[in-house]
């Protein structure tokens, strides 16, 4: 066994597939977005009883340039998932209908009154006054307790459920699927809720595979792997991928390692990919233990993280509001520790076996951000308890309900969203005989933990989803 680590302490039809972020960005290029959303809202009525068809002619009349519109859609690609402000049941549709609405709003009315105040997308904050749930410390004995919005299972002697639809669950009031309470700056927001960065447009220097960059007076090693199709027009999602202690750039991307840690690129997110994601895996240093991890001395490598990010954002074209960050065991400690530090440019944090190992305590713990977290019942190297308490570190911060996640049976997993948290939270839970298979010693200490009868762990799907909710 290597892995050892330092102690724990239908309503207008339009020509071609418009998408709500082409029609978004011509609002922006006709300037007559906040009168059409007016109108739309003072005659929503009259409007709704029509099938209007916007034609060449239409289009000319009203001073909109269709060639210009059937050019962004030809570029410009959507995913109904992505919002700045994350998941709303429904999003998808009304979002569509609004943007065609009000694009056809001048065939519907002759109206032109000016709003006195455009409307708002932005999800109130939650009061910062509002004092956060307690956490009680966590019961690995007992049976879940309420405040748990859905709580699956997976019984012992049979296949338990895989999660095969990839979408958000809808976010229900108080179910932890709410908005992250970060709001987006001024800058350029475009239609789908994307902040893009500065390589927006650009050429492309940085290519896939392993790239040397200069951080905090020495050389560091970290591999980029983007689309086939990668656009410089199109923001991408962006996921960091930390390894684990003696593990390695190529023990995520070329599995196994030799303790079969992972089986598949990327924790299993390589299967899963929608074709608009950027990974990025870095390579630890050497530290006490004799393996390669994340000791993260003085911020060493949240500096490093630091600059990845910068040379990534100047470079390539990605959605700086959707960077999210995961990991295993030392991976995950790292992970744990840019959720604290760094809740600015991470959107969430996705952890297996997670700790306070990697210079971060939970003090250093204010900012409210989006978590998961995975953890085995019987993991020798990182407690369960241990787990739990850098969960009610992020359940207490979010201002989830307390609660004591359920004890899944032997064979079986269970995974609980918790409730009124100001951001999604979600823990899974497996049991004992879900440990890794191919080295006993370990036990729990396992990122890719199936159900019986099942030829692929579902930890890599649940992941999945908890990040394409935003």
């Amino acid at each position: 066994m290597r892995e050892s680590l330092p102690k724990i302490s239908p309503l207008v039809r339009i020509p071609g597939s418009v998408t709500t972020r082409s029609l978004a960005l011509h609002f922006e290029q006709s300037n007559r977005e906040q009168r059409y959303f007016e109108q739309c809202r003072s005659i929503q009525t009259v409007c709704s009883k029509s099938d209007l068809l916007l034609d060449s002619e239409s289009y000319a009349d009203h001073g909109i340039d269709q060639a210009y519109v059937e050019r962004l859609t030809m570029k410009t690609r959507h995913s109904s998932r992505e919002s700045r402000f994350g998941h709303r049941p429904g999003l998808q549709h009304q979002s569509l209908m609004g943007a065609v609405l009000a694009l056809g709003l001048a065939a519907c009315s002759a109206d032109e009154r000016t709003p006195n105040a455009s409307p708002s997308a932005l999800s109130p904050a939650p009061d910062p006054n509002e004092p956060n749930a307690p956490n009680d410390p966590a019961d690995t004995s007992g049976a879940g307790g309420e405040g748990a919005s859905t709580t699956e299972g997976t019984p012992s002697d049979s296949e338990g459920p895989q999660v095969t639809d990839l979408g958000p669950p809808e976010a229900e009031p108080g179910t932890g699927g709410a908005s992250p309470t970060m709001p987006a700056t001024d800058d350029e927001i475009v239609g789908n809720g994307a902040v893009p960065s500065a390589g927006c447009g650009k050429p492309r220097t940085l290519q896939d595979g392993n790239q040397t960059i200069a951080s905090g007076g020495m050389n560091r090693t970290y591999l980029l792997e983007t689309p086939d199709a990668y656009d410089n027009t199109y923001p991408h999602r962006v996921v960091f991928m930390f390894h684990w202690n003696y593990g390695s750039i190529n023990a995520i991307v070329n599995p196994p390692d030799a303790d079969q840690n992972t089986e598949r690129p990327f924790y299993g997110m390589g299967d899963l990919t929608d074709g608009k994601t950027m990974f990025v895996v870095p390579q630890g240093l050497v530290g006490a233990s004799g393996g390669a991890g994340w000791e993260n001395p003085n911020g060493r490598d949240v500096s490093f993280t630091d600059d990845m990010l910068a040379a990534i954002s100047d470079d390539l074209c990605i959605d700086t509001s959707r960077v999210f960050t995961t990991g295993f065991s030392y991976g995950a400690g790292m992970s744990v520790a840019l959720a604290c530090v760094r809740p600015d440019k991470f959107r969430a944090a996705v952890v297996y076996a997670a700790a306070f190992i990697s210079g971060v305590t939970g003090a250093e713990c204010t900012t409210p951000v989006a978590f998961f977290e995975s953890h085995g019942v019987d993991d020798p190297i990182i407690n369960y308890q241990t787990g739990l308490n850098v969960l009610n570190t992020f359940t207490g911060l979010n201002g989830c309900t307390a609660m004591t996640p359920p004890v899944p049976a032997a064979a079986g997993h269970t995974c609980t969203s918790y409730e009124g948290c100001s951001v999604p939270t979600r823990f899974c839970a497996f049991g004992a005989g879900q440990g890794n298979p191919f080295n006993v010693n370990l036990r729990g200490h396992y990122p890719t933990s199936k159900d019986p009868g099942q030829s692929t762990s579902w930890v890599p799907a649940e992941a999945w989803s908890f990040i394409t909710q935003f």
